[in-house]
Formats: C-alpha cells, structure tokens, sequence
C-alpha cells in the first residue's frame, strides 16, 4: 500500500529538516493549473515538531518520489485526543 510522506524543509526549500515520520491525516491536492494545497496533523510533543512551522515547505513523497510541495502559511494547536498540531 502507498503511502504519502511528508519531508520538512526550511524556507529555502533546500535545507533539510527531516521526515515527518509521526504526521497523520495527511491530504495534498495538486491542481494541474494551480498552487495546489496540503493539510496534516503532528503530534505536538513530538520530536520534530518545531519543524511544523509557518514558512517552512513540505515535500509530498509518494513510493520514494516527490508528488509535489506546500508551505505552511499557519499552524493551528488542536486537542486531538492529547495536544496537536494541525496545518
């Protein structure tokens, strides 16, 4: 079964973070003509969550290949059963 993962970058979009092995309900919408959009939630006590940050990018991997990008525009902390963030 295929997987979307999600790989944190900085701004730059070239300076690695790492991969967001914990994101969960992840979504990415590529429009062919457009910016597209993504949405995931991360636990926010976990271990990369201060790469959850407004202006860092987000590489969609799908089977070991880059699908597409997103930058964060704003991070939202939800209660999703214990603390959470949610982009």
């Amino acid at each position: 079964m295929s997987v979307l993962e999600l790989w944190a970058y900085q701004s730059d979009n070239s300076t690695f973070l790492g991969v967001l092995e914990q994101a969960f309900e992840i979504k990415y919408l590529a429009e062919l003509n457009g910016a597209g959009s993504g949405s995931f939630a991360f636990p926010a006590s976990g271990a990369k969550a201060a790469y959850v940050a407004a202006g860092n990018v987000m590489r969609v991997r799908l089977d070991n290949a880059d699908v597409g990008a997103f930058l964060i525009e704003q991070v939202e902390e939800k209660n999703l059963l214990g603390e959470g963030l949610r982009v």
